[in-house]
C-alpha cells in the first residue's frame, strides 16, 4: 500500500516539474514575441503613425540677406506610413506640413518623402531606429501675389519607438530636411527682391502614435 502511495506521489511530482519547465521555457519566448514583433511573431506588418509637434529654420539661404522667413519654431503635423520588407528594416511614406510667416504672407511647406528606416532593437519593448528620406517640398504661399512651387528635398531623422502591445506603439523622432531652391522658389521669402538660387534646411520635433495592422 505504501510502495502504490509512494509511485502515485513520484507521477504527480514528475508531472508538476515537467509543467513548470515547459512554462519557464515558453514564457521567454512570449514575452519576445508580445513586446518585439518583429522577432517572428510578425513579421509581416504595415503601420500607420499620426504625428504632432515642431518645426524650426536651421538654415536659409536666398541670394539675399533681406527678409529671411520666420526663424521661430511653428506647429508642425504629420502622418507616416510604414511597412517591414526584411528583418529590422521599414519602409516608409511620410508628409509633414507647416505654415511659416515671410512678411505678410504665411507659407505652407509641405514634404512627401519615400525612403526607408533601420532599427535597433532587442527583446525589450523599446527601441531606436536611423530613417533617410528623398522626395520633394510643396511651397503653397497664401497670397494670390505669388505662386505656390515644387523643390527637390531630402531627409535624416533618429527615432524612437515603445511598444505597447502587439498593435499600438508611442512613437518620436527628430528629423532635419533640406531643400533645394531654384530661383523663382524664393519669391515668396524675399518679397520680390532679387532672389537667386539657394537652400533651407528645417528641422523637427514630432512625437505620435503608430498602429500597426
Amino acid at each position: 500500500m505504501i510502495k502504490l502511495e509512494y509511485g502515485y506521489c513520484m507521477k504527480i511530482h514528475q508531472k508538476a516539474i515537467s509543467t513548470l519547465l515547459l512554462t519557464a521555457l515558453s514564457t521567454p519566448v512570449f514575452a519576445e514575441r508580445l513586446v518585439n514583433p518583429e522577432s517572428g511573431y510578425n513579421n509581416d506588418y504595415i503601420s500607420i503613425t499620426g504625428f504632432l509637434g515642431s518645426r524650426i529654420d536651421l538654415d536659409y539661404d536666398d541670394g539675399t540677406d533681406i527678409n529671411d522667413p520666420d526663424d521661430g519654431a511653428r506647429f508642425a503635423q504629420a502622418i507616416a506610413l510604414n511597412w517591414s520588407y526584411k528583418e529590422n528594416s521599414e519602409g516608409e511614406l511620410l508628409f509633414s506640413n507647416s505654415v511659416r510667416s515671410s512678411g505678410d504672407t504665411d507659407i505652407y511647406l509641405q514634404y512627401l518623402h519615400f525612403g526607408g528606416r533601420i532599427l535597433f532593437q532587442d527583446i525589450s519593448p523599446f527601441s531606436t531606429s536611423i530613417a533617410l528620406g528623398v522626395g520633394g517640398t510643396h511651397i503653397l504661399p497664401d497670397d494670390d501675389d505669388y505662386s505656390s512651387a515644387y523643390a527637390f528635398s531630402a531627409s535624416a531623422a533618429v527615432g524612437m519607438r515603445y511598444q505597447l502591445n502587439q498593435h499600438f506603439a508611442l512613437r518620436s523622432d527628430f528629423r532635419v530636411y533640406g531643400t533645394l531652391l531654384r530661383e523663382g522658389h524664393t519669391e515668396s521669402f524675399c518679397s520680390g527682391e532679387d532672389c537667386a538660387d539657394g537652400y533651407l534646411i528645417e528641422a523637427e520635433l514630432l512625437a505620435g502614435i503608430e498602429y500597426k495592422f
